[in-house]
């Protein structure tokens, strides 16, 4: 018990030096920097803005030139008038500390670009400004009203028809083609179709979506194929099935498999077969 108590008597003189001593040093650091900003008023000042002058650098990048930011991940944007747009910004953001942190800024630039899906900045040990932009994939051109729009797999309109671009990404030219009332809204529904056989997808270079609710393809041979409104996974491994059969493409013109569990093959012939067994 007694050595209980002598525990809890030392214990209680230490916290209280503790808090002497912590309320003491911080009174000395408070007199020190008083003394110091007195009596060394034009250095005082050189240190202070010499620390915000690192600072604001730090968080706002305002010492970078166009040559320590580096871009990658690019493919589809206009390279050279980002670069000349990020330059420019470098620019006219250097001997300004009154704005958004640069980051944000360049960020924002970067996005202004219709291709452009993402955005990462990090910042390199050597100063350098790493930049790695992810673009959406062009699946499809989407032609409405006499306009032609580059879309990706969900649909979204990434570009209008630019001739320049399609010069320069001659890719372009072999996407399948898509029109009808809301087919761009529904062109994940054909992609996944599609992405099951590439065979026959390499196939395919014209899709029509028709009454909204329903696909009509194209092939290079001319052929249409005339898909159901559900059930289109099962439609299209009877669709592979024909593929598979010797000679049945000869002349033939129109693959009808809007009828659940039916197929029917139209000829040049103007006669129509229907295929119950496969």
């Amino acid at each position: 018990m007694r050595g209980n108590f002598i525990k809890f008597v030392l214990s209680k003189k230490i916290r209280l030096f503790i808090k002497k001593f912590t309320f003491l040093f911080f009174i000395l650091c408070l007199i020190a920097l008083a003394c110091f900003r007195f009596f060394y008023t034009h250095n005082y000042q050189i240190l202070k803005n010499h620390l915000q002058t690192n600072i604001q650098s730090f968080v706002n990048f305002d010492y970078l030139t166009i040559g320590q930011v580096e871009i990658s991940g690019h493919k589809y944007i206009n390279y050279n008038q980002l670069k000349k747009n990020i330059d420019l910004l470098l620019k006219a953001s250097k001997n300004h500390q009154d704005y958004l942190p640069l980051l944000k800024k360049i960020t924002k630039i970067i996005k202004q670009d219709p291709w452009v899906e993402n955005v990462v900045i990090n910042r390199q040990k050597n100063k350098i400004i790493d930049i790695k932009i992810s673009e959406y994939q062009p699946f499809a051109i989407y032609i409405k009203e006499g306009k032609k729009y580059l879309i990706n797999k969900e649909g979204k309109i990434i570009s209008q028809y630019n001739q320049e671009e399609f010069k320069t990404h001659q890719e372009f030219n072999d996407l399948i083609k898509l029109n009808g009332v809301g087919a761009n809204l529904h062109a994940k529904s054909l992609f996944n179709i599609l992405s099951t056989d590439k065979n026959i997808a390499s196939q395919v270079y014209f899709a029509s979506y028709i009454g909204q609710r329903r696909w009509d393809l194209l092939t290079f041979d001319n052929i249409l194929i005339k898909l159901p409104s559900q059930n289109i996974e099962k439609a299209w491994e009877e669709l592979a099935k024909i593929y598979q059969m010797p000679g049945s493409f000869i002349d033939l013109k129109i693959i009808d498999l809007r009828v659940i569990g039916k197929i029917y093959l139209s000829y040049d012939s103007k006669t129509a077969k229907e295929l119950n067994d496969l």
